[in-house]
């Protein structure tokens, strides 16, 4: 339930962000855009250019927009990847045993253990302009040792060696290689761990949120437990805890647990009709045109593209949802003539059918979801076989009201 609350600053609760203009959009569609933003207990408090405050639980929080500009950059010359699936420049500041103390451009170093690091790289790529296979070991990893890149001291070159990383310490490394021995880090260029050296890190239980960082940088998945002084302060999946400026967040992602998205979802049936003797599989965030998808004057970052015939099936258990609701429509980069036939389905029933659907069709569907457990999306053919037929049902959404 939302209430209109007077603006109370409280430390340790709902402490104000100063000037900071945000754009919060609420599980039900409702924008509000205001100047401060305060977090506390799962709380979020946005207060209007006049005065007045919207408090809402983070739980019907979709998403905050910050539009931030000012990238995360670190001084050092090395790079983290995590498990997780960022990656930042970094510069190790100090090690023990299981974790390294990074500095990746944070208001502070954060300690990140090696079982959440994919890759670690001590030096700028260009130090070695043949990196004995850094590159392709990043994107492949071994699955049951680690890689070990470290200059040689008598010919000056690069090596890669299968060892198995025991303990980060202050100045060296220690691995298993023919026996335990230790290697200064000032002779390593980088290291790739194997697939089982470490585990991603399970998500924090909902709400949690995906913090965007501005400029392209990475996504962070974490709790945000507070906000203030223009700054807002995370608890990543990791572990440590970190504090961002609001100008260096583009947006924020709730994950609630009142939301549940079809396109993060697995189907569990695929059906689709050749056209043409050629099946074209169903996308997921992308049209044929490019990523997101465009409908109308709006543009959408999630969803799913489908092409005639097709017909996708999830189970879901509809009594922990009231309804189901997406955006549909032809994908408006489409450059071919369209006519399609678009269904959503629970169980056997047709819920929602709209035929002759062309280019600049936009509808938003929202239908309430009974007692169901099978949810289908369907598109048709038309009238004609149009190469045009991208059909979008962008942000497909079971929500709890």
């Amino acid at each position: 339930m939302r209430a209109v609350l007077a603006w109370i600053p409280v430390a340790g609760l709902l402490a104000s962000v100063p000037a900071q203009q945000v754009t919060l959009r609420s599980i039900a569609g409702e924008q509000i855009a205001g100047a401060r933003v305060a977090v506390g207990d799962d709380q979020v408090a946005v207060t209007r250019a006049d005065g007045s405050t919207v408090e809402l639980s983070l739980d019907e929080v979709e998403s905050v927009s910050c539009n931030g500009q000012r990238p995360l950059t670190s001084k050092g010359p090395g790079r983290v990847w995590l498990r997780s699936g960022a990656d930042f420049g970094a510069e190790l500041v100090g090690a023990e045993g299981g974790s390294a103390r990074l500095d990746v451009g944070f208001e502070a170093p954060i300690s990140l253990g090696l079982v959440h690091l994919r890759a670690l790289r001590f030096e700028a790529a260009s130090a070695a302009p043949a990196d004995s296979g850094f590159e392709d070991a990043l994107a492949s990893p071994p699955e049951t040792t680690d890689l070990l890149f470290a200059w040689n001291r008598n010919s000056g070159k690069l090596t890669r060696l299968s060892v198995r990383v025991i303990a980060l310490e202050e100045g060296r490394l220690r691995v298993d290689y023919r026996g335990e021995r230790t290697v200064p880090l000032d002779q390593i260029h980088g290291l790739v761990f194997g697939v089982e050296s470490g585990l991603v890190p399970v998500a924090p239980p909902a709400p949690s949120v995906r913090v965007l960082l501005a400029a392209g940088g990475p996504s962070l998945i974490a709790r945000w437990t507070g906000a203030g002084d223009g700054r807002a302060s995370f608890t990543l999946a990791e572990g440590p805890q970190v504090s961002l400026g609001f100008d260096q967040i583009d947006r924020i992602d709730v994950r609630s647990s009142r939301v549940q998205r079809l396109d993060a979802m697995a189907p569990v049936a695929v059906e689709q009709v050749p056209a043409f003797d050629v099946v074209r599989p169903f996308l997921v965030g992308e049209a044929p045109g490019g990523p997101g998808f465009v409908l109308g004057d709006r543009e959408h970052v999630r969803g799913l593209c489908l092409f005639p015939r097709s017909r996708l099936t999830w189970s879901i258990d509809a009594r922990a949802f009231d309804v189901f609701e997406t955006t549909i429509g032809i994908d408006g980069r489409s450059t071919g003539p369209a006519d399609a036939v678009f269904r959503i389905l629970l169980d056997d029933t047709v819920l929602v059918e709209r035929q002759h659907v062309t280019g600049g069709f936009v509808e938003s569907v929202r239908v309430p979801l009974g007692a169901g457990n099978r949810l289908t999306l369907e598109v048709d053919f038309g009238e004609r076989f149009d190469l045009g037929d991208h059909c979008v049902f962008a942000d497909p959404r079971l929500l709890k009201l």
